[in-house]
């Protein structure tokens, strides 16, 4: 039946008056019609939802049986402990973060938890980090007044500290009795010191005490910190397991440690000692009572303060025969160059150099029969008065050199390509960017382009390191994408019988990437081939507004 004015719904028609009196009387049986579909609406949705409740429970019992049976369940306690002590990082200590091992493990369940708590292996490496507490209004500041943000940054520094000395204790509470490596850093913030000074007090930092509560355990001890916390870790003697000890003095701190008297530095002085890194120390480190002749590992890295000098480099090395990896910055050279001794170390296999002075005579006089990984960075860019000072050592391996790290951009082209030439053995080359940003040479800086990409390749006419397995080229290079898809097919496809495949390539390029060639690639990639290609963030496109260059109103 059609109710009256239903043709004139969903048009523009103006009802009459009468109509309007009319639409009132033509809606009470709708209206009342509509109240009882709402009703029996709610009726049968409070049904469907009980069921829902039901059906609910149900799942939630037969998923609880179901659990039951899970095999996981049933796996023993030592697997358990197993798995969890191989989630922990290998390359560095465990950090106090519920989003990794060991704590991420007991946010999983109350067994879970109750396993790793109780497996001291869980708990024998830890990186403590402490935000600095040293930020105070200076006594002589033009200021009336501690800004707030400032004040509240202290607050919050120290109840850090005071939380992480808690939480470590805990920590190494867990670990037993079992040998410790500890990793211990204090940074500076020296952001915030205007207008106020950075003021350092004598006394180290409370939890340089829970660290040396262990110092028996101590296996590995890394410590970034200022003078009175450096001191502390300086002076234990009885260090039955130490074999790795890392210092990276901060420059602050360092105005208080060179005043240390050597004579306590005790932990130098340990038997068991076998891997020592110095970063920015004071002083000359052949003064600190080491057992060079014990040492396997030995790093002095730093450009601040005395820097090593080329004869120290020397001497220190003719100190530890038993090296097996060294690594040295030198600085500083004391007089006109002088030929040096012969110094056979019969056991280096790594051997990396950082080149502020010419350290050629200390390259002649080397004999390393077991080299096998060299890093070579200088400060010296291409000269076409003077040769590189790596062909020297690299001349002097007789081609054992499996892996080279270097940044090409401070040799010159032919330097390079000797270089290359001298370790035909080579597997792994990575060509990364010096810690220094320019050259300071006569000529351009080398880029590494199309042309040497392809001198790795048998089409070469004298190829070169044609075992290359692995290559990284963060360093600035000058071939496109299409050069690099060549390189790789070429090297893919050739006979393995003349020329090793490649197991790993990273390259980065400056610009962002305008065609992508991995579909080309997607067979050697199945086979195995992890290729990393990195681009540059294409810049961001400007956006349009028609209201740009309105100017403001100056009268309302």
């Amino acid at each position: 039946m059609e109710l009256p004015l239903e043709k004139r719904l969903n048009t523009n028609y103006a009802p009459s008056d009468e109509e309007l009196q009319e639409i009132p009387r033509i809606l009470v049986e709708p209206q009342a019609r509509l109240v009882r579909m709402n009703d029996e609406i709610g009726r049968v949705q409070e049904t469907l939802d009980e069921l829902k409740r039901q059906r609910d429970e149900l799942v939630r019992l037969i998923d609880q049986y179901h659990a039951l049976t899970s095999p996981i369940r049933r796996i023993p306690r030592e697997i358990f402990q197993e798995i969890f002590i191989h989630c922990l990082p290998t390359d560095r200590p465990a950090v106090m973060s519920e989003r990794e091992a060991p704590l991420l493990i007991g946010r999983v369940c109350s067994s879970w938890r109750s396993i790793s708590q109780s497996t001291p292996e869980l708990w024998t490496s830890v990186h403590v980090s402490i935000p600095s507490t040293a930020l105070i209004a200076s006594e002589t500041s033009n200021v009336d007044h501690v800004d707030a943000d400032c004040t509240d940054y202290v607050v919050a520094s120290n109840c850090m500290a005071e939380l992480r000395t808690a939480a470590l204790q805990e920590w190494l509470q867990r670990s037993g009795s079992l040998p410790v490596d500890i990793s211990f850093s204090q940074w500076e913030d020296w952001t915030r010191a205007t207008p106020f000074n950075l003021n350092f007090t004598n006394e180290p930092h409370p939890v340089v005490d829970t660290i040396l509560s262990v110092s028996r355990r101590w296996r590995k001890v890394t410590v970034a910190a200022h003078g009175p916390s450096v001191a502390c870790l300086l002076r234990p003697h009885d260090l039955p397991l130490l074999e790795t000890l890392d210092l990276r003095f901060q420059s602050v701190g360092e105005l208080f440690f060179s005043e240390i008297p050597k004579s306590e530095y005790n932990i130098f002085r340990t038997p068991s000692l076998r891997r020592l890194s110095l970063s920015q120390s004071s002083g000359d480190c052949l003064d600190y009572p080491v057992n060079w002749v014990n040492l396997t590992d030995l790093a002095i890295e730093g450009d601040l303060w005395e820097r090593l000098s080329l004869h120290q480099a020397v001497h220190l090395m003719s100190q530890c025969p038993q090296l097996i990896r060294c690594s040295l910055d030198i600085w500083r050279s004391e007089g006109p160059p002088i030929p040096y001794s012969p110094l056979t170390l019969f056991n280096l296999k790594c051997f990396s150099i950082f080149e502020g002075v010419d350290v050629t005579n200390m390259f002649c006089c080397l004999n390393l029969p077991a080299l096998r990984e060299v890093e070579y960075h200088t400060s010296f860019g291409p000269n076409p008065h003077q040769r590189s000072s790596l062909l020297t050592l690299l001349r002097k391996s007789n081609g054992s050199v499996q892996k080279l790290t270097t940044d090409p951009k401070w040799f010159a082209m032919e330097d390079l390509i000797e270089c290359l030439y001298f370790i035909p053995d080579a597997t792994t080359i990575t060509l990364k960017p010096s810690r220094l940003g320019m050259g300071n040479g006569w000529s351009d800086p080398t880029v590494l382009d199309k042309e040497l990409l392809y001198s790795f390749l048998p089409s070469a006419t004298d190829t070169l390191c044609p075992k290359l397995k692995f290559l990284e080229i963060t360093s600035p290079l000058n071939f496109s994408s299409q050069d690099l898809l060549g390189f790789i097919l070429e090297k893919q496809t050739d006979d393995p019988s003349s020329i090793s495949r490649l197991e790993r390539i990273k390259i980065v390029f400056s610009h962002s990437r305008r065609e992508d060639i991995m579909p080309h690639l997607t067979e050697f990639v199945q086979e195995g081939l992890d290729i990393q290609l990195i681009y540059a963030e294409p810049p961001e496109m400007a956006t349009f507004s028609p209201s740009r260059g309105l100017p403001t109103a100056i009268w309302a």
